[in-house]
């Protein structure tokens, strides 16, 4: 009986994280360059890239003429931002991440971004600024698509950021160091990661930050590194369903707050910087020890739970 309760929580809580479908229909645009995929960014639309084809976002964003064009402004100072007043209508505006512009999406509902094939891609230069950073959204899907940056980042400059956001969908997507981390939600709700990876990222694999109802569901993570690598803080309802996490280097788990849910999940890394696992609700899981090569049992927290 306990084991089936555990099972039906697991399945509430994903349900839970599927997003509520706007029913408004779509208009598709098929983008083949950065301009393109400027121009097509609006509220109840689906983006579409051909495979192989990859949109390169700085150089748009750093053309004064082309943000001038499609009304792109700089972020306001101070952080952090108005968010009432960002949600308020569609808006694109650029920020300054110290080695480059970012783009930020604020404000939209009902938007799809998808790859048509194989190698559809987002890349941006600077190391600081996130690929595609949401804030204010609803209804995002990001579907087929390989996101990444062109060199290695510090201190900030993830994939996908997901700030004040809701309803969203990440699917069949590669998301590649070096971004700092894969994804970072703050504020996000109901947000859905199936059939996707999250690699090579610099200093951790995703921060999941005063959300919930985040489900990965069938997703790789690997060979990442440095430091706390999966950062849940006080997000209920985190759930890893089926996912394979290996080959990272660094603190594993750095949960605070509400506890997280590994569901049928293989995990391989080393024990002694496994983290927080006493924050960990197992059902079902594999363990496993790269040095010594063999199967163990969940290992012990190696740092406190708060």
């Amino acid at each position: 009986m306990n084991k089936f309760i555990r099972l039906l929580t697991i399945i509430v809580v994903i349900l839970f994280s599927m997003p509520a479908w706007s029913d408004t229909p779509q208009k598709i645009k098929k983008v083949t360059n950065a301009e393109q995929f400027l121009a097509a960014i609006a509220n109840d639309t689906r983006i579409v890239i051909p495979a192989g084809t990859n949109i390169m976002l700085t150089e748009a964003l750093e053309d004064e003429a082309l943000i001038k064009k499609y009304s792109i402004v700089e972020m306001p100072s101070g952080w952090p931002p108005d968010y009432k007043s960002l949600a308020k209508k569609p808006t694109l505006k650029w920020d300054d991440n110290f080695d480059g512009p970012q783009l930020n999406i604020i404000g939209h509902h009902n938007i799809t971004i998808e790859g048509e094939g194989k190698g559809a891609s987002i890349i941006v230069t600077p190391r600081y600024a996130f690929v595609l950073s949401f804030i204010c959204c609803q209804n995002v899907t990001l579907k087929n698509l390989t996101l990444g940056h062109t060199e290695e980042g510090y201190c900030q400059g993830g994939v996908v950021e997901l700030d004040h956001t809701e309803n969203v969908v990440i699917d069949d997507c590669d998301m590649y160091g070096c971004g700092t981390e894969g994804i970072v939600t703050d504020n996000a709700h109901h947000v859905l990661v199936t059939k996707s990876i999250i690699r090579e990222c610099s200093y951790q694999i995703m921060t999941i930050k005063e959300s919930s109802f985040v489900t990965f569901s069938n997703c790789e993570m690997r060979k990442c590194k440095e430091f706390g690598l999966i950062v849940v803080k006080n997000s209920p309802g985190v759930v890893f369903d089926t996912c394979d996490i290996h080959d990272n280097q660094g603190l594993l788990f750095n949960i605070s707050g509400d506890a997280i849910t590994l569901y049928k999940t293989n995990v391989s890394h080393v024990p002694e910087s496994i983290g927080n696992t006493d924050a960990i609700e197992d059902i079902e899981c594999t363990w496993f020890d790269p040095e010594g090569d063999a199967e163990i049992n969940k290992p012990i927290s190696t740092t406190k739970w708060e």
